[in-house]
């Protein structure tokens, strides 16, 4: 069953100032009426060479920044680092472009990064602008959310948290900085995944079990690096 089919699944219901419609939280399975949290506490990832493969596995591009929870509570929206600092105003365009998913309260992870004429994230060129206080080519490439409109998310399965982001993230203006890492999602493929992104000039990726929760106590999570070494087919 695919994400958009997964989504569907719930009833929608409109929010002012939305496009579309958000869907039924209460509906999503493990879903769970719940406070905003502070702070959440990132998993992360043990390391191996070779992908597995299989219909379990969620293989998603490690993008090359700075890792970033975004925390939105009405109108007050703080990003902060996987060390709990405040680095909103570091990073001011991509709160103000945040406010656009018109919802309550959210609680988001994900990847800050600026990307190269390639479109290859480039950790070098992120901090060039930070030192430059320079704004405007800033991306926030979301992979996960663990809190919506009131609801903790924390037990709801990876494939149903990124289907709900999905449909908050699609409503947004075509310009706006905020990124579904949905678009470079494989399922299943691993290796594939792994021999066109290393052509392609990616360096890490992240694997993860799709229906796991990511605080059940632990997380099937995976990072593979190919070290831009092009990869032939098997």
């Amino acid at each position: 069953m695919t994400m958009i089919k997964l989504a569907s699944h719930c009833p929608l219901r409109r929010r002012r100032g939305r496009k579309s419609a958000l869907p039924e939280i209460s509906k999503i399975v493990g879903a769970r009426k719940g406070l905003l949290h502070s702070f959440l506490e990132p998993s992360l990832a043990a390391m191996c060479d070779t992908p597995p493969s299989g219909a379990k596995w969620v293989h998603e591009i490690k993008y090359d920044g700075y890792r970033m929870q975004a925390r939105i509570d009405g109108q007050d929206v703080r990003l902060l680092t996987r060390k709990n600092l405040d680095w909103t105003r570091h990073f001011r365009s991509i709160a103000v472009a945040l406010k656009e998913l018109r919802v309550g309260s959210a609680q988001l992870d994900g990847e800050i990064v600026v990307e190269d004429a390639n479109g290859i994230s480039s950790f070098n060129e992120l901090q060039s602008d930070l030192k430059a206080g320079r704004q405007d080519r800033f991306a926030y490439h979301v992979f996960d959310i663990h809190h919506c409109d009131g609801f903790d998310l924390t037990q709801v399965t990876l494939v149903n948290r990124k289907a709900l982001l999905q449909q908050l993230i699609s409503a947004l203006p075509a310009k706006n900085l905020i990124c579904d890492c949905w678009a470079k999602v494989e399922w299943g493929h691993g290796r594939i995944l792994v021999r066109d992104g290393a052509n392609a000039g990616w360096i890490s990726y992240m694997l993860k079990d799709r229906q796991k929760s990511e605080f059940d106590g632990f997380l099937d999570c995976i990072m593979i690096e190919s070290l831009h070494n092009p990869i032939a087919d098997a």
